[in-house]
């Protein structure tokens, strides 16, 4: 997921936000891998401002990038649809930038 958001937002002209988008990404599960409430988790680290309106408020363009991850995980086509016309980007570059994002989470599982 990491990697989908900081190819997305390079695709969305937003490459300043690319590495705040792969932290967002990282960091979007920790809530339930720690058992913990993801407010309470983001006070104890030092994230960017806008990762954590992402994280804890679902709100700014990391979130909209983010969102558009978890609903294409989650194979919610209509959802996803509705995101990629909110962000301006077609379908076809999702799913072309989903399979660079899983061949990089594969190269790396080979080490």
């Amino acid at each position: 997921m990491e990697k989908f958001c900081e190819l997305i937002a390079g695709k969305l002209n937003l490459a300043s936000l690319s590495y705040n988008a792969f932290v967002c990404g990282l960091f979007s599960l920790l809530d339930v891998i720690l058992e913990q409430p993801m407010d309470d988790l983001i006070q104890q680290i030092s994230v960017p401002g806008n990762v954590a309106d992402a994280l804890c408020l679902h709100k700014g363009e990391l979130f909209d990038i983010l969102n558009l991850s978890l609903c294409y995980e989650k194979l919610s086509w209509e959802e996803t649809a509705e995101i990629c016309r909110t962000l301006n980007i077609s379908e076809f570059s999702v799913i072309e930038t989903m399979q660079k994002a899983t061949k990089w989470a594969d190269e790396l599982a080979v080490c």
